[in-house]
């Protein structure tokens, strides 16, 4: 497997940092297939999308785009320290008890996707969600 990313699903800033998805369909789907060409040229490999954004709908949006680009598995990044996100209560601060729900119905939507969906966690974040 090969795991592209972390690319960030944040249309608005496109452009202004080089990870992030581009906004549109054709490009983005445009760009996401010449990762999958790109990583697939050294062999038969799963190409999976690491894939962080601060708002439901345009991960879901990112996922679909890649998924319509030919690839493999898409893992929500719920496990990174982007600071401006953290601060949103997204990516490991997902996992706090205060944003759980958001986390659940995160997972619910993205569950539906017909891509298939890998959610990584970050051990030591809060007790409950550590090995024992």
């Amino acid at each position: 497997m090969v795991q592209l990313g972390a690319y960030l699903a944040e249309p608005p800033v496109y452009g202004k940092e080089p990870w992030i998805l581009p906004p549109t369909r054709k490009d983005c789907v445009e760009f996401l297939a010449e990762e999958c060409r790109q990583a697939r040229a050294h062999g038969d490999v799963y190409v999976c999308l690491n894939l962080a954004t601060p708002r439901l709908e345009w991960g879901l949006e990112a996922a679909e785009f890649f998924s319509e680009a030919g690839g493999d598995i898409v893992e929500l990044n719920v496990h990174g320290g982007f600071a401006r996100y953290l601060k949103q209560g997204k990516l490991r601060a997902m996992v706090l008890h205060e944003n759980r729900s958001e986390l659940y119905r995160w997972f619910d939507k993205f569950f539906q996707l017909e891509v298939p969906v890998i959610v990584k966690f970050r051990e030591g974040v809060i007790p409950d969600y550590t090995r024992s």
